[in-house]
């Protein structure tokens, strides 16, 4: 089967929603919810191998020791 993940953070009081799921890929991940209320996503490939990074909209390739900005 497929492998998934989750990152939540919800804060009532100030009514801030960040909700990042994704799937494990074999070569990467693939979001299949990205919610996070207008800001910048950073992701960094702190591996040996270029890491994929997509969903329904955009895919990029980010390679061993790079950061890039998914949005």
């Amino acid at each position: 089967g497929m492998f998934t993940d989750s990152f939540i953070i919800y804060k009532s009081d100030e009514k801030i929603a960040i909700d990042i799921r994704w799937y494990v890929q074999v070569d990467g991940i693939e979001f299949y919810s990205l919610d996070i209320e207008n800001r910048n996503l950073f992701i960094e490939n702190r591996g040996d191998k270029p890491l994929t990074v997509k969903n329904d909209y955009l895919e990029i390739i980010i390679k061993p020791k790079e950061r890039k900005q998914f949005s």
